[in-house]
């Protein structure tokens, strides 16, 4: 085989091997974003449902709970999702007694 010969089946090889190594780093990244959107909103659930038994397990004797978010030193309360802020939630038990955990 001439030297001619050689480096052109290298320089095949090199990128016919780099086009595969991109294909399988496609596919594997692809596969990572799937999984991660696929398993997020179970992964929220069960956060949330943490959150609500740990709230239960810290302050004794709460019947009920209600979220609040400290803005401008107030707390004004919660109903929705609510990302990146500083909550408080207060237990209630019977007779509407407040007790306080934050997060």
């Amino acid at each position: 085989m001439s030297e001619a010969q050689k480096n052109t089946t290298g320089a095949a090889s090199s990128s016919k091997m780099l086009v595969t190594m991109v294909g399988i780093g496609s596919i594997c990244a692809l596969l990572i974003v799937l999984s991660f959107q696929g398993t997020l909103p179970r992964i929220e659930q069960l956060r949330a449902e943490a959150l609500e038994k740990a709230i239960f397990r810290v302050v004794p004797g709460v019947e009920t709970k209600r979220t609040y978010q400290l803005e401008g030193g107030q707390l004004k309360e919660v109903t929705g999702k609510v990302k990146d802020a500083r909550l408080v939630y207060a237990g209630y038990g019977k007779g509407r007694q407040a007790r306080r955990a934050r997060h």
